[in-house]
Parts: C-alpha cells; structure tokens; sequence
C-alpha cells in the first residue's frame, strides 16, 4: 500500500513537471490566430484586406521581445495594424515622477515607443486606449508618452472616426477609448452611470458623426473591453476587435477561458470569435502579462483578419 501511494505520487509530479515544460516552452513563443470576416459590405478594393490586431502587450521588457514579436508581426504582411488597449502596464507607472526618476520605467517606456515605431514601418498603425493607460492621465492631452507615439506617426483612434478608403472605396475604423480612462476626459468624464454607461454614451456620439454617405460602410470597432458585445451588437457594427482579458488567463476546452476581470469566473466573453447573424467579436488572448506571469494553455499572441466579399 505504502509502495503504491509513493509510486502514485511521483507519477503527480512527473506529469506536474511535464506539464510545467510544456506550458514554458509554448508561452516563450508568439502564435498566429487568423479569422476570415466574410460581408456584402466588403468591396473589391477591400477584398482580402488584411488587418493585425495586437492587444494587452504590458510594455516591452527587452530587446529581445521586441525583436521575436517585430518579426513575427512582419511575416504577416498586414494593410494596418490595431493595437488594442494595455500597450502599457500600470504596475511600472505609479506617477509621472516616476516615469523620470526611475532608470527601469524610462528604459521600457523607450523600448515600448520603439516597439510602436518598428510597427509604423510595416503598416499604419492605429491605438487605443485600455485600463491600464490610466497612467497617462496626469496630463491627458500632453503626456510624453503620447506626444512621442505622435511624433512617429501612431493614429491613437481614441473616441474618434477614420475613414480607410481606397480608390474611392471605403471602410470605417471606429476607436472607444477604456471607460475607466474617461474620468479626466474633457467631455466625457462626467457621464454618470458605469462604465457601460460610458461606453453607449460614446459609441452614440461617433455614430452621430458618420456623414449619411459612409453609414453603409463596413465598420470596425476597436475596443479593449469585450464583455460589452450586447451593446456594440445594437449599433451598425461589422466587427470588433478586443482584448482585454488575457485570453481567461487559462484555456479549457468547451469553456474557454477560466477568469477574465471584471467578467470574474468562467466569463461569457474570454476568447476567440463571437457573432450574431451581422455582427463579429474577436477577442485577443493579447502577447503580455500583468503582475503575475501565468498562461496555462494560453499562449501570446497576435490576431490576423483577412476582409472577404461575400
């Protein structure tokens, strides 16, 4: 009996181990989702256009992520670029003091920037803001990490419209900036309500501000939040890319992801595809991590979409 306990428990831990590797060797690379979005809306022009979506990076640490995840990117040969909320993590931003007094943060905020700027050398690249941007919100207008996102040319889609357009043929790029980054915005931090309060507050206003000829239009949303999906389903929106909950920090089969905050345990939106019979939702696992770093069956990643005429 004793010998059988012993033999089971080392059996326990040579599959922990094993798994432990496992887990290890495919969180050190970068995997390829794509997702082919089919409409009527897509023209000629916009036939196979391709989109990358990258989400929730968490600053660059190293030179060396930098590199695996600029290469990666570059094989994908993208028309644009969406990055999608938490290009920055908060844990290293307590305060813009902080961001000039400490060597480290100065040294990843360079390192994110020139991340930002390899990518605007692929393709045009457009951001948006997710919760962990709040750190910019000490001077929200004139902080130096956006003024030098602008310098190289980074469209930062916050609460805006863009119209993409290509010999006369167009699509619409739709930028929601994170609710909880509203609350020093000029406009919009004093909308009452939560953050999906916020959030209709501004998707109404955009929608008022498409002219009556480009309402027809394809239409993407950038969002970092996906548990909204209800809502963006209301409005004319084609399809939205999302991020936001590290793909439920671990993947299950059936139930996909096991937590995504603030969604809690086993969320209804976590990873992957979502739709109704005119409307898609991607949610990006995302490439970085917070605090703690863990990914179980859950690698980083970026997303390619690849626009298709119906």
């Amino acid at each position: 009996m004793r010998k059988k306990i012993i033999n089971t428990i080392k059996l326990i831990i040579i599959l922990l181990a094993i798994f432990c590797v496992f887990n290890i060797i495919i969180n050190k690379n970068i995997f390829v989702r794509e997702y082919i979005i089919q409409s009527k809306k897509i023209t000629e022009k916009f036939n196979n256009y391709k989109i990358l979506q990258i989400t929730d990076v968490h600053s660059i640490r190293n030179e060396i992520e930098l590199e695996k995840i600029i290469n990666k990117i570059k094989n994908q040969n993208p028309n644009i670029i969406c990055v999608t909320g938490d290009l920055i993590d908060a844990e290293y931003y307590c305060s813009q003091n902080d961001l000039y007094n400490n060597k480290e943060i100065k040294q990843i905020e360079e390192l994110t920037i020139k991340f930002m700027k390899e990518l605007k050398k692929i393709a045009d690249t457009y951001y948006i803001y997710g919760n962990h941007e709040m750190m910019l919100l000490d001077d929200p207008e004139n902080n130096k990490f956006k003024k030098d996102l602008e310098k190289i040319g980074i469209e930062i889609l916050n609460n805006k419209t863009q119209i993409l357009e290509s010999d006369g043929e167009k699509i619409n790029l739709i930028g929601v900036q994170d609710p909880a980054t509203l609350y020093k915005h000029e406009k919009y931090a004093y909308i009452e309500g939560n953050n999906k309060n916020k959030v209709e507050v501004v998707l109404n206003d955009l929608f008022l501000e498409i002219s009556e000829e480009d309402k027809n239009n394809f239409t993407i949303l950038l969002s970092h939040r996906p548990e909204y999906f209800e809502l963006y389903d209301k409005y004319s929106i084609d399809l939205a890319l999302t991020g936001h909950t590290h793909g439920g920090i671990a993947k299950l089969p059936i139930i996909k992801g096991i937590y995504a905050h603030p969604q809690g345990w086993l969320p209804k939106y976590s990873y992957g595809r979502y739709e109704t019979s005119d409307f898609s939702m991607i949610i990006s696992g995302g490439v970085g991590y917070s605090k703690l770093p863990i990914r179980i069956f859950n690698p980083p990643e970026i997303c390619v979409v690849t626009l298709k005429d119906k």
